[in-house]
């Protein structure tokens, strides 16, 4: 399985005609991980900042949210199928992590899914050396992440027969797509869902990062995420005001 080492690849731009690094794993997942994680991280740096009188450099994606993935990607891998390795691919406006599998759950029931993995002697084995958790957690721990980042929400796609994962660099309402809004919108709902509390247009107002003001553009994202099918009205009989929403599954 030497074949399976993580490859990081850094691009110039957003596309992949030019790269800067293509990095490969010398050492077992267990010994690598930490390193792995570090050296991506290393190459996401922000601006710098001061904290408690320290001088600090941003990440451009949170680390909690790379780190799941990047674990996912390494302990669910298909070590069967050939032709492919974990891929860390980091572009000028996303990341993007792939590894060949598909996962049992389709890609919108994964965040909330109960825990089942590929390679159960793997994953029982980056828990002991504290690189996983096995809880079924991680996409929630992720997501809270990057949603108090106000990031743009995360896709996740089969694409043949791999599963890959996109972070989006952006934290600009404006510049979110139609479909970002409603991943956004739906993830949110899942979150809040499982916390036992209902969806609102304050609570989405504010995971978007948007002011009071702005209360009818939410209104505009959550009435396109019900249309679509990915939330539905807690009661079908609320009215607008202080209306609340969930999952379509809940």
């Amino acid at each position: 399985i030497s074949n399976k080492s993580a490859r990081v690849i850094v691009y110039k731009g957003r596309e992949k005609t030019d790269s800067t690094s293509d990095t490969f794993g010398q050492t077992g997942y267990a010994i690598a991980f930490p390193n792995i994680l570090k050296f991506v991280m290393s190459k996401v740096l922000g601006k710098e900042i001061f904290i408690g009188g320290r001088r600090q450099r941003e990440t451009l994606y949170p680390e909690i949210a790379v780190r799941e993935f990047l674990a996912n990607a390494l302990i669910h891998q298909d070590f069967v199928a050939s032709g492919s390795r974990p891929t860390v691919e980091i572009f000028s406006d996303r990341m993007v992590i792939h590894n060949l599998g598909k996962p049992f759950t389709e890609p919108e029931r994964l965040i909330d899914a109960p825990p089942r993995s590929r390679n159960e002697t793997l994953a029982l084995f980056m828990t002991r050396a504290g690189h996983a958790e096995q809880r079924g957690s991680g996409y929630t721990r992720a997501l809270n992440a990057i949603e108090s980042a106000n990031q743009a929400p995360p896709l996740f796609q089969i694409i043949d027969d791999s599963y890959v994962v996109t972070l989006f660099r952006t934290t600009d309402f404006a510049v979110m797509s139609k479909d970002d809004r409603i991943r956004a919108c739906y993830q949110h709902a899942v979150l809040k869902y499982r916390r036992g509390d209902p969806m609102n247009n304050g609570s989405l107002r504010r995971r978007l990062g948007l002011k009071d003001t702005q209360a009818s553009q939410v209104s505009n994202v959550i009435k396109d995420t019900v249309e679509a099918g990915m939330i539905k009205p807690l009661d079908p009989d609320q009215g607008n005001r202080n209306a609340k929403y969930v999952p379509f599954w809940a």
